[in-house]
């Protein structure tokens, strides 16, 4: 950092950096908030993690990559602390909406799947890993205002034990298009939650 940004607003300097694109200007603000980048980085990296197939290296790049978004859209009278870390949050969270689901098929073993007496599906687990994954996604669902079916979590224990939708087709003897549909409609639900914790 330079000596003679010491006790500069973060708002002046991009003010006088979008006035000037002056090297040292854009040089202070990317090392102000490669600082600020990090830990928001970590932050969202610890929410999404158990959940989706995410690098924390991707999510720093695109937070402190909204830098000069922010810039691009900074007025007069805003907080640029504020509105950088809701473009960068809002661009990670479109980023993670198209992730795969994380999979977990070394750690979890599904050993039987089928329906009760009452026409529902179970899932049925071989470890105690698989039964905290299950209780971990209740306890999630119990927290939201998201209306999650059985049918939905055990849906989504066997994606994270790494079954494809054929695989989860051939367990539970559904039919494939109301598998997929139920698949996509579980990743749209898991964001939702995510998104909103």
């Amino acid at each position: 950092m330079f000596q003679k940004f010491n006790g500069v607003r973060d708002e002046d300097l991009v003010f006088m950096y979008k006035e000037t694109k002056n090297d040292d200007v854009e040089m202070e603000l990317i090392d102000r908030y490669k600082i600020h980048s990090k830990k928001l980085a970590f932050e969202l990296y610890q929410k999404y993690r158990f959940t989706f197939q995410i690098e924390y290296e991707d999510i720093y790049s695109i937070v402190l990559a909204n830098v000069f978004q922010a810039i691009k859209s900074f007025k007069n009278k805003l907080n640029f602390f504020k509105l950088w870390k809701r473009i960068a949050t809002n661009e990670v969270n479109f980023y993670v909406k198209d992730l795969p689901l994380l999979q977990f098929k070394k750690q979890y073993d599904i050993i039987s799947t089928g329906r009760d007496e009452s026409g529902t599906n179970y899932v049925l687990a071989s470890n105690t890993d698989a039964e905290i994954l299950k209780e971990d996604v209740e306890r999630i669902i119990l927290k939201s205002k998201v209306n999650f079916t059985e049918e939905d979590k055990d849906i989504y224990i066997l994606l994270a034990s790494g079954y494809s939708i054929q695989d989860i087709v051939n367990e539970t003897g559904l039919k494939y298009n109301h598998v997929r549909t139920r698949v996509n409609k579980i990743k749209e639900k898991l964001t939702s939650i995510l998104f909103n914790s």
